[in-house]
């Protein structure tokens, strides 16, 4: 298994195994479609955005502490929301 993250695929290397459960957040996308991904990604955070990660760092803090407590299904079902 081979994925955009290097350091995914060495802790897999290491584990010997993928079967694991990910936190993923995403990014959103560039508002233009002249602005390349990559440039959109390596942007340092604008105000804005700099109050929106603290909030998804919150909740992704939430749904670890939660799943240390609960199983997947319920994280899941209670995390894992668009918006």
């Amino acid at each position: 298994i081979y994925t955009n993250s290097y350091e995914l695929d060495i802790s897999i290397e290491n584990l010997n195994t993928s079967e694991f459960y990910r936190l993923k957040i995403g990014i959103g996308r560039p508002k233009t479609k002249s602005e390349s991904i990559s440039k959109y990604v390596l942007n340092k955070f604008d105000e804005k955005q700099k109050n929106i990660i603290q909030k998804v760092i919150d909740q992704a803090t939430d749904a670890i502490m939660s799943y240390i407590y609960n199983d997947i299904n319920y994280v899941i079902n209670n995390f894992n929301k668009k918006g």
